[in-house]
């Protein structure tokens, strides 16, 4: 790895899963997801789950996800200012409520799991911030589009669909000055 790459943590089983954490800091966001696709594909990982540092979720999290078996899954949360609205997007209609697994059509990255293949089907960089015109409307109004709407609409037209799980979501925490869990409790 580089100087300027993730550094390894620790390397651990996590219910049967050979799990190598990496910890990327000091960089934009889109900087520091791209570096740990980087430092992943280094390592061979089949996989890659990215966790933000200000999310709380529960010890098999990741089990959960990876046993969707999906491309691109993630949970979502609440933002940690108010409204508190639930971040990102997708058709509740479209997999089905039972099962708690949605298509997204934008999924924040703070708690994702990503199959490695993913990042071999769509050039990068994978992860990018930009600012488009057409993208301009009263609630932003300078058009701005984030690292993870980015990577979810790239792989998109990759062909790749990203889902959402709900069931998990329901035990996510956005940590902030104040802990916003999906029922505001």
């Amino acid at each position: 790895m580089g100087q300027d790459l993730a550094h390894l943590c620790c390397r651990s089983l996590v219910g049967g899963l050979d799990v190598l954490v990496v910890v990327e800091d000091n960089a934009a966001p889109a900087d520091a997801r791209n570096k740990l696709v980087l430092a992943a594909q280094s390592k061979g990982a089949q996989h890659l789950l990215m966790v933000d540092s200000d999310m709380g979720f529960p010890d098999d999290a990741l089990i959960q996800l990876h046993n969707r078996g999906k491309d691109i899954v993630g949970a979502t949360a609440r933002r940690r200012r108010p409204p508190f609205q639930i971040l990102g997007k997708w058709d509740e209609k479209e997999v089905g409520l039972a099962s708690g697994l949605h298509r997204a059509e934008v999924l924040g990255t703070g708690l994702i799991l990503i199959d490695m293949n993913v990042f071999e089907q769509i050039e990068p960089p994978w992860f990018h911030t930009e600012f488009y015109w057409n993208r301009r409307d009263r609630n932003n109004p300078k058009g701005y589009v984030s690292e993870d709407t980015y990577f979810v609409s790239k792989a998109k037209l990759g062909g790749i669909d990203t889902y959402v799980d709900l069931k998990l979501s329901e035990q996510i925490v956005h940590i902030g000055d104040q802990d916003i869990g999906w029922s505001l409790q």
